[in-house]
């Protein structure tokens, strides 16, 4: 067995013996010190960096809405681009028949007749307004205007005369094969 020998003396063994327990104790304290400062930290650093990682999602989910919106908006767009390019198509197909009709009506007009506007109606009808000199012309409008072939029914909605002695009327055609004549089948 072996022993220790000390032959210092008892006040430098002491002071070693103090030194030796001082640094513990600052070991210890430097320990807690980083201890806590770690216990402080980590806690900011985890919530920073939770706040960093929730924006970043809130963003994506964002785009992803903005992106969803966007993919919304542009299909409403491409149907109601459908649906005008349809009804321009509509137009282009009608204007042959309406132009055609329009000259047709033109040459059934007597003269002392003169017509203010012809309108499209729905259902395949034509309204047309105007002025007559007697009562007789516009009465000879409406039979030129029924015995014409395209024209199914020609009713008169008004006549009138006016405070200048013409007469005002209106005159509504149902065109043949509208949805009128459909109905009477």
């Amino acid at each position: 067995m072996r022993r220790d020998i000390n032959l210092l003396p008892d006040r430098y063994r002491d002071a070693r013996h103090r030194r030796k327990i001082e640094r513990t104790r600052k070991a210890i304290l430097a320990t807690i010190i980083l201890i806590a400062a770690a216990a402080v930290y980590l806690p900011i650093y985890m919530v920073n960096n939770l706040k960093n990682v929730s924006a970043s999602v809130e963003n994506q989910i964002v785009d992803k809405k903005d992106a969803a919106n966007y993919r919304r908006v542009q299909e409403e767009l491409r149907k109601e681009i459908e649906r005008r390019n349809e009804i321009i198509e509509e137009l282009r197909s009608n204007v042959l028949r309406w132009s055609g009709l329009i000259e047709e009506i033109g040459e059934q007009v007597p003269e002392g007749v003169a017509l203010q506007s012809i309108s499209y109606g729905e259902e395949d009808s034509v309204k047309i307004m105007g002025q007559a000199a007697t009562y007789n012309l516009v009465a000879q409008f409406l039979v030129n205007l029924q015995n014409m072939e395209t024209i199914e029914e020609a009713n008169p909605v008004t006549i009138a005369q006016e405070e200048s002695g013409l007469y005002g009327f209106d005159i509504k055609c149902i065109i043949q094969g509208g949805s009128d004549s459909d109905e009477t089948q």
